[in-house]
């Protein structure tokens, strides 16, 4: 079976180059492949493509003020401005977000983004996620690649028909509206796509046309996604949308389905609830559901193994604490201090945080270390221990 892309045959491979105006060092990949002739956008009145390439100029946007952390909510919502440039370029409306637009995971974000962009074009939405291609995703992100699926495979059930991959690293925080910003507007002649050195050659705008992945006869489109840090990128992001057929959508695992996520929304006043992060012995960290992610100490070095996470009120931020007491914060995660570098004869085991202000940590000897405020009430390491303490937690 060929690789192709939406435009021209053969894989595309990955490229690693410097934005000019940028200070981070950015990576491309995108791969497509069908297992039978792929079907046309449905153009009766818009052109496939943004008539010049980056609309919204990203460039300004990430070097203004908004964006001094792309992480931040200021910067997403100049993001925004530059999806919205993008749309006009095209002919179309702003895109319509909820009010709890910015508070959803990246999953979620992109969702409703790609879903409005396929809508405008004639094209089934994405029904959500599924399990084993959000696997897929994390590999390619951990690997720096395109996630690795291929057309005329079962996957969790559904048989691939049309997969199209796309991965993007940045050696800078990020976040997701970049990604899909550079995907769908910042593709083609002028781009940092190496694929497209002149405008109306094959390989520009192929990571839009894997978003804008016709049907190919299939009774439903997927999606994989996921996005971690590294040793190469701090923010590596990889994507794969699959067309593929099945015998009954009740029988297929969807995660983050487009339909509850829409009902949600409209029943929350676009705010959702229910989320939760993993985090790793080496720092790794896991968002799932409503949780974004806000960074990692994952591909750093570290001199102790994490054993504890501690979350913000609001969700947007979190705290990592080591073994030996050394604690890292991301998101609107404050810093209040730690125990690294104090010789400890014990090692921590966890940490809580009650109301968000401060935070404690407990030892496996029953020692308590708090900062930020939060009272210091006593520890349990006068007592004979049976057996080491594993946890702790806040009475509020």
């Amino acid at each position: 079976m060929n690789s192709i892309s939406l435009r021209s045959r053969g894989l595309i491979a990955v490229v690693l180059l410097t934005l000019i105006g940028l200070s981070s060092t950015f990576g491309y990949g995108s791969t497509t492949t069908y297992s039978q002739p792929k079907d046309s956008l449905v153009t009766a009145t818009l052109p496939i493509n943004p008539p010049v390439n980056d609309p919204g100029n990203i460039g300004s946007v990430l070097s203004s003020s908004a964006c001094v952390s792309q992480a931040s909510t200021s910067c997403e919502e100049s993001v925004v401005g530059a999806l919205n440039a993008g749309r006009a370029s095209l002919g179309l409306s702003n895109y319509q977000l909820p009010s709890g637009f910015y508070a959803l995971s990246p999953d979620s974000q992109i969702l409703l983004l790609v879903n409005q962009d396929r809508a405008s074009y004639g094209l089934q939405p994405i029904l959500g996620e599924l399990p084993s291609l959000n696997a897929y995703a994390r590999a390619g992100a951990s690997e720096n690649t395109d996630p690795n699926v291929s057309a005329n495979e079962i996957v969790d059930g559904v048989r691939t028909v049309a997969v199209g991959s796309n991965w993007f690293g940045s050696t800078a925080a990020s976040n997701p509206l970049v990604v899909y910003y550079t995907w769908m507007y910042d593709d083609g002649f002028g781009s940092s796509n190496i694929s497209c050195p002149e405008p109306g050659f094959p390989g520009c705008w192929m990571h839009r046309d894997n978003l804008l992945l016709g049907g190919g006869g299939s009774n439903g489109v997927f999606m994989g996604i996921a996005q971690v840090a590294n040793l190469a990128f701090t923010y590596s992001f990889a994507l794969v949308v699959v067309a593929a057929t099945f015998n009954s959508l009740g029988s297929v695992p969807i995660e983050d389905s487009f339909t509850q996520l829409q009902g949600a929304l409209s029943a929350g006043n676009g705010k959702l609830s229910g989320g939760y992060w993993l985090v790793a012995s080496d720092g790794g960290v896991f968002s799932f559901g409503d949780a974004n992610f806000y960074g990692s100490m994952g591909g750093k070095p570290l001199n102790k193994p994490i054993v504890g996470m501690a979350s913000t009120p609001d969700g947007k931020g979190y705290w990592l604490v080591a073994s030996d007491g050394g604690v890292f914060s991301f998101g609107d995660a404050n810093f209040y201090g730690s125990m690294g570098g104090t010789a400890l004869n014990e090692s921590v085991v966890a940490m809580t945080s009650p109301g968000g202000v401060g935070y404690g940590m407990v030892s496996d000897l029953g020692g308590v270390f708090t900062f930020g405020g939060q009272p210091y009430l006593g520890s349990a390491e006068l007592y004979m221990l049976n057996r080491p303490i594993v946890g702790a937690t806040y009475v509020s």
